[in-house]
This record gives structure tokens, sequence and C-alpha cells, in this order.
């Protein structure tokens, strides 16, 4: 199962519905509680049952949040290999031609 990108609040949110805590999560109000929920729900790591006005009632972690957190239980996310992998080529780039240059200059002398 690939990993998936969570804010810093989506996953004290998880882990909140994980203890399965009837608390919000410290800095966290309702509205954005239910936002979060949403955005979890979406991202497929949750069931909620809504009320009217937008706000969850109930909520439980789906077969693939199981999975998940079993695959990942510190929530790390993903890391980005294309922008390493490229910062290394430039590095690369970069000691090559200061090498060629440090060549070029004993040759001369």
């Amino acid at each position: 199962m690939e990993r998936i990108r969570l804010s810093k609040r989506e996953k004290q949110v998880l882990r909140s519905i994980t203890l399965d805590c009837k608390y919000l999560p410290s800095g966290v109000d309702k509205a954005q509680y239910n936002s979060y929920i949403a955005s979890l729900e979406h991202k497929g790591l949750v069931r909620a049952a809504w009320a009217s006005g937008h706000e969850a009632v109930s909520v439980e972690l789906s077969e693939c949040g199981v999975a998940y957190l079993q695959e990942n239980p510190h929530l790390r996310n993903p890391i980005d290999w294309t922008m390493i992998v490229a910062v290394l080529a430039i590095i690369t780039a970069i000691c090559a031609i200061a090498g060629l240059f440090v060549a070029c200059k004993a040759l001369i002398n």
C-alpha cells in the first residue's frame, strides 16, 4: 500500500479516532475537526456518519485505514525522491565540472 500524504492535524485526528477518543485534538475546533474528517474520508482512511450542517456524528476507521495504520504506524509522509535525485544530480554535475577545471589547470602548469 502506498503512503498517503497527511497534514499534521489530519494525523492528530486520525490518532484520536484510532484511540477511540471522544475529545477533539488540541488546537482543533469542531468545524476544523469536521473538515479533517471529510478529508480523511475522501482519502479512504475513515468512514463517517454525517448529520445536517456537515457535522460528523460517528467516525470509525475503514478497512483501508486499518491496513494503512498497520503498515505505517508512525504516520510518516512519503518522501519525494525525484527532488532528492535532482539535487544530487546537480551536485554531481558541479563536482564533475570543478574536477575538469582542476585537471585542465594542472595540465597547463
